[in-house]
């Protein structure tokens, strides 16, 4: 057993040392690469999505702030400052109180009583309806 473990602690130590010596390499390299002078270069193609986007973004923001600025003086030089706050505030409110609205596309096939029948091939009734409400008469000229 103590030959064993020697050998496996031999082996560990050998790692580490491997380790270190990687890491001082990776360490040299860089630095050389530091007093060269290089630098990691980006492909031109990102460097121009990011220069658009960060532009179209200013571009928003500046416009929305024109916006809300020019709203504001209007309303203000109106003297309805107030209750445009109030209105605006009570907007934001109930758009973020009220729940989401939901589309529901998962539509309950009709069952043999509940779909529509025709009737005088001319009308669309469902049974329930025609007998409250019977389809119209057909009035002819005399």
């Amino acid at each position: 057993m103590g030959t064993g473990g020697w050998a496996s602690e031999r082996e560990r130590e050998s790692e580490r040392e491997s380790e270190r010596e990687s890491e001082s390499e990776r360490a040299r390299e860089s630095e050389r690469a530091r007093e060269r002078g290089d630098a990691v270069l980006w492909p031109l193609s990102v460097v121009v999505a990011v220069v658009v986007v960060i532009v179209v973004a200013v571009i928003v923001v500046v416009v929305i702030g024109v916006m809300v600025v020019v709203v504001v003086l209007v309303v203000w030089s109106s003297g309805r400052l107030v209750v445009f706050v109030l209105v605006v505030f009570v907007f934001i409110v109930r758009s973020h109180l009220s729940p989401a609205p939901t589309t529901r596309h998962d539509v309950t096939p009709l069952s043999c009583s509940q779909r529509p029948t025709l009737h005088n091939s001319t009308t669309l009734h469902s049974p329930q309806s025609t007998a409250r409400n019977p389809p119209p008469a057909i009035h002819r000229p005399h």
